[in-house]
């Protein structure tokens, strides 16, 4: 027979195994949860990898067979510690913008058919183009560019088109700063739009990483420089955060624009690393 002292025992473990059992039961549910939550989170990874995979391969074989690859202007850029790109010296891309047109660039990176001596030639005056894309002139051949335009309205003139797709007012100024000293001349005309003072206090533009200044005590400090590299390996979603935001409000083919766009840039960076 139990005693009262061991059947008051008996009934404070039961009481102590009961009030336990609610606890035990909420802490296998969390357990749960946070299990699901964890393989939820795990498949929804695997998702987007999946998706910008197929993505990139699908659009890079697209690319290959497109002969027209002029408005990724990445494909003629290289990455510039100081203005953050700039375009590929000597280098040539015919049937760039459609058949006939072609983008040459000189030692200097100008879009030029040939090298521009220091100084200017005799019975001549040289002048100096800066501007983005516009300058740079995407979408038509090198004499087309207003630039070259300008130099054939007078036989006296010469012209130096320092144009650079996506280039801001900061960057403007400084490729002129790079190559005022190798170039002669006696006018310099800069052509931009109101975008290009937006983006002259960006670090980052169209997936590139670039110089900027900023005012500090009623002056203009450069910073941002040396401009970093961006690695292959840096995660898409983080470097092209500006896609998902703007990608709402645009069209189907303009989103499609934004992804060729970078896996051509990226095919460029892998070119100068092997």
């Amino acid at each position: 027979m139990l005693s009262s002292h061991d059947a008051g025992q008996i009934t404070d473990s039961s009481l102590t195994d009961e009030s336990a059992r609610p606890r035990r039961a909420s802490v296998r549910r969390v357990v749960r949860i946070g299990r699901t939550v964890a393989i939820l989170s795990l498949m929804t990874l695997l998702v987007f990898v999946l998706v910008e995979g197929v993505s990139s391969l699908i659009l890079f074989a697209n690319d290959l067979l497109e002969p027209t690859q002029g408005r990724n202007s990445a494909v003629y850029q290289m990455h510039d510690e100081e203005l953050g790109w700039v375009n590929i010296p000597n280098l040539r891309m015919d049937e760039i913008y459609g058949p006939g047109t072609y983008l040459q660039t000189n030692s200097l990176s100008l879009r030029s058919d040939s090298n521009s001596p220091r100084a200017i030639p005799d019975g001549k005056k040289r002048i100096l183009c800066s501007g983005d894309s516009f300058t740079l002139g995407i979408g038509v051949s090198n004499l087309e560019t207003w630039c070259a335009a300008l130099a054939s309205l007078d036989p006296s003139l010469e012209t130096a088109n320092l144009g650079e797709a996506g280039y801001g007012i900061d960057q403007m100024y400084l490729k002129y700063q790079r190559l005022a000293d190798s170039l002669d001349h006696n006018l310099h005309i800069v052509a931009f739009i109101t975008d290009d003072f937006r983006r002259l206090g960006l670090e980052t533009f169209v997936g590139w990483d670039k110089p900027a200044f900023q005012l500090e005590d009623g002056e203009l400090v450069l910073i941002n420089t040396p401009v970093a590299r961006r690695a292959f390996y840096v995660p898409w979603l983080s470097s092209h955060r500006h896609f998902f935001s703007r990608s709402v409000a645009r069209s189907r083919w303009r989103c499609l624009t934004d992804l060729r766009s970078w896996v051509a840039r990226r095919e460029q960076q892998l070119s100068w690393y092997t």
